[in-house]
């Protein structure tokens, strides 16, 4: 399940963040889910507390990985500044349950409660926006997916 959440995070990074001004990645949720991307009870998430699993954030570095937040709950959010263009990060967590075909991920930017960009894995492990109205807001509660797969938070250069 841990590299099945770095490919997931990995091909959603891998998208130009067309914006002069850099946007900060505020969380994150995983979460399995079934071929419409509505979310299931397999959540894992960036905030401290409650009840789902944690999941870790790595940046590279020179040689390495730098890890951007945990290992414990109580460091499990994260306040990430992202470069304009391509931000490249390895996520891992707790695994799932064995055989799980589809799982989603929903980023929030700019400190936004709904999600910024979502997307959710197919069969044969390519990604797409997710589009469903069953995802997760960054207070875990019901909310729609974002259904894209880049952001612009509309900042100019003055």
């Amino acid at each position: 399940m841990k590299a099945q959440l770095r490919t997931i995070l990995a091909a959603v990074l891998l998208v130009a963040i067309p914006e002069v001004h850099a946007a900060v990645w505020t969380g994150a949720f995983v979460f399995l889910c079934n071929d419409r991307g509505d979310a299931s009870t397999w959540v894992w998430d960036t905030r401290p507390g409650g009840q789902l699993n944690n999941i870790s954030i790595a940046a590279p570095t020179h040689g390495g990985w730098k890890l951007m937040n945990g290992p414990d709950d109580y460091h499990a959010s994260i306040n990430i500044p992202l470069r304009p263009g391509t931000n490249v990060f390895a996520i891992s967590g707790q695994g799932g349950p064995p055989n799980s075909a589809h799982a989603a991920i929903n980023l929030f930017l700019d400190s936004k409660i709904a999600p910024s960009i979502s997307a959710k894995r197919l069969l044969d492990g390519s990604f797409t926006a997710n589009s469903s109205s069953n995802t997760l807001d960054m207070n875990a509660t019901g909310a729609s997916a974002a259904g894209v797969l880049a952001y612009d938070n509309g900042l100019e250069i003055a």
